[in-house]
């Protein structure tokens, strides 16, 4: 797994949290968060990128903002696009509000080598978190 790099100007932290990642009230054993750390704005944007290679067909997971999100307007909402890198292609985009767990079960991969999860707004305040994202054959 790739995560996007820290810019000069910015700071777009990505990180894999092995521990527990809680979105809402549901806390999920594994997963990743997306946060900005420096000179935030509310148009800030981060990504992973997994390396598929075209050996899996489907993709699960939960998104939403993570709960130990520091900002105080719990109405900001984050985008997520989960994107075919090869191709370019949009396979879903989501709209996450605070406190909500949105599943993704059986999205189909297949024939994708390089997944990206791309999280867009105010990632200062609000971190985008997915739970327990698993790729399957």
């Amino acid at each position: 797994m790739q995560q996007s790099a820290n810019g000069d100007s910015g700071g777009i932290s990505t990180t894999w949290d092995a521990e527990d990642v809680t979105i809402g009230s549901e806390t999920f054993s594994s997963g990743f968060i997306v946060r900005c750390t420096l000179f935030c704005r509310k148009d800030e944007n981060g990504y992973f990128d997994v390396k598929l290679a075209g050996k899996y067909t489907r993709f699960d997971g939960s998104f939403g903002i993570s709960a130990d999100s520091t900002g105080d307007d719990k109405t900001d909402t984050l985008t997520v696009k989960i994107i075919n890198q090869g191709t370019n292609q949009t396979l879903k985009t989501l709209t996450l509000p605070y406190g909500k767990v949105i599943p993704i079960k059986n999205l189909n991969v297949s024939k994708v080598g390089m997944l990206r999860i791309h999280f867009f707004g105010p990632l200062g305040g609000m971190r985008g978190a997915v739970g327990e994202p698993t790729v399957r054959q």
